[in-house]
């Protein structure tokens, strides 16, 4: 494992990172997105590196995780694997994973069916899309009361069977049941500092197999797994 000694940086209000040297990344190769470890003041966390032009985004604001009080222009100690090459610098950024910490929280939420709980986790302005009907439901009370009103048999059950994070966004595969009846949600969720933004929401019906392609596919129940 390589090793060197950084300078967290700020760019703005809230976009901290950490610039990666030339001669490291000539040194490591490169890698899309790959995962790496950053150690602030002896606090260890998992994350990926990531560009974004000359500034680095970070969830949290100017204060990384564990924040007891380091500040940009400290010296910090950070531990990667793999870093990404780019013309405008590489960066180490937790987006990706506070994206992952938010939307587990909502899906925790929405487990218990704690349609506020769940709601408590948006950011002023947000919005859930369902493109197949043409609906927009704005806002944390309006999410709530669908939610609650929304006629079931008895508790809905989320049991996530994929999610996918790539910076502030996450896709989750939810599989929906109150016993009675039982869905597929696909949701692209946008984070950003820390709120969700935004929600895109589909929800593909099943359907049965044409006879025609029958020669070609095999009728066995698919996990879906990659």
């Amino acid at each position: 494992m390589m090793e060197f000694q950084a300078t967290l940086e700020l760019h703005g209000k809230t976009a901290t990172g950490i610039s990666v040297p030339p001669e490291v990344v000539t040194a490591l190769g490169a890698g899309k997105r790959p995962p790496a470890r950053v150690t602030i003041n002896g606090y260890t966390y998992r994350t990926t590196v990531a560009a974004y032009g000359e500034v680095l985004h970070a969830a949290q604001g100017a204060r990384p995780p564990g924040g007891d009080g380091e500040s940009p222009g400290d010296p910090r100690a950070p531990h990667r694997r793999h870093p990404r090459r780019t013309d405008q610098g590489v960066f180490v950024t937790h987006i990706t994973d506070e994206t992952r910490r938010v939307v587990l929280q909502f899906w925790t939420s929405m487990q218990a069916n704690d349609w506020t709980g769940a709601a408590a986790l948006f950011a002023d302005g947000y919005v859930l899309d369902w493109p197949q009907s043409g609906e927009r439901i704005r806002g944390a009370a309006n999410f709530v009361a669908i939610n609650a009103s929304y006629p079931a048999a008895g508790r809905w059950r989320f049991t996530i069977e994929r999610l996918v994070v790539e910076g502030e966004v996450a896709v989750t595969d939810v599989v929906v049941s109150d016993s009675a009846v039982t869905a597929r949600a696909l949701t692209f969720t946008k984070v950003r500092d820390g709120r969700i933004a935004s929600q895109i929401e589909y929800w593909p019906d099943p359907f049965e197999a044409p006879t025609w392609r029958a020669a070609w596919v095999e009728r066995e129940p698919v996990t879906g797994e990659l």
